[in-house]
């Protein structure tokens, strides 16, 4: 079959073949339509992720959406969206009152001032998807008991945070993980999801590539994409 096949940590994949996959008892066989390219599938592919590197050669993809083929539990021909499991050894702020344009503001000072004029009081709760210097200067808004949770490290791999602000205002520095969900409560927060963007409340800028142009797509998704790559893997079923 059609895929597209990582060859080499830290290399886009490249449009190429793949054995047939043969579905297991209580398993089902679906014929994929689409599937984005998530920070989480960059980190994984990079073989610097805490998954440990991945297996070479492999087919990258941690979503996406489908249609049943062969199924003990699903009807034959329903559209789903399927998550794999993250293996090794994925418009920001639209829920907010408030953003800020982070790609106005290239260093720490400007950064904090662009909170700051966002929110003069400050904040009482950071989510950073970003680290790096984002992350610094968020961290340093928070007023007193605050907290900051981070969840991803799309602007870089570290967080600076002097010792004196944590202390001085008692902040919480957390760590989040989709992997600590459990399967129900993964499927009840997606059916908020699911719900709020087919009417519409939910919104998500997106730029479709085929398959066979997957190692461009990756690249763009790793760069500067103003929202989510996504691959057609069925070009018929957009």
């Amino acid at each position: 079959m059609r895929a597209a096949v990582l060859h080499r940590a830290g290399a886009p994949p490249e449009p190429g073949s793949w054995p047939e996959p043969v579905p297991g008892e209580a398993e089902s066989l679906l014929a994929v339509e689409a599937a984005p390219i998530s920070p989480l599938d960059l980190l994984l592919a990079s073989g610097t992720s805490y998954f440990g590197p991945p297996p070479l050669p492999s087919v990258p993809g941690v979503q996406g959406v489908g249609r049943v083929l062969a199924s003990g539990s699903l009807p034959v021909g329903a559209r789903v969206w399927f998550q794999a499991p993250a293996r090794g050894a994925s418009a920001l702020g639209a829920l907010a009152e408030r953003t800020v344009d982070l790609r106005e503001h290239p260093d720490f000072e400007a950064l904090r001032q662009a909170f700051l004029a966002a929110s003069p009081e400050g904040y009482d709760l950071v989510v950073d998807p970003l680290c790096g210097p984002p992350a610094d200067a968020a961290l340093v808004t928070l007023r007193s008991g605050g907290r900051f949770v981070n969840l991803g490290s799309a602007a870089g791999p570290a967080l600076q945070a002097p010792s004196t602000v944590l202390r001085s205002r008692s902040l919480s520095v957390l760590g989040y993980t989709n992997a600590s969900l459990t399967p129900a409560e993964t499927m009840a927060t997606l059916a908020t999801v699911f719900e709020l963007a087919a009417g519409g409340v939910l919104r998500v800028r997106t730029e479709t590539h085929a398959l066979e142009r997957v190692t461009a797509a990756w690249q763009r998704a790793a760069g500067e994409a103003p929202g989510r790559v996504v691959v057609l893997v069925d070009p018929a079923a957009s």
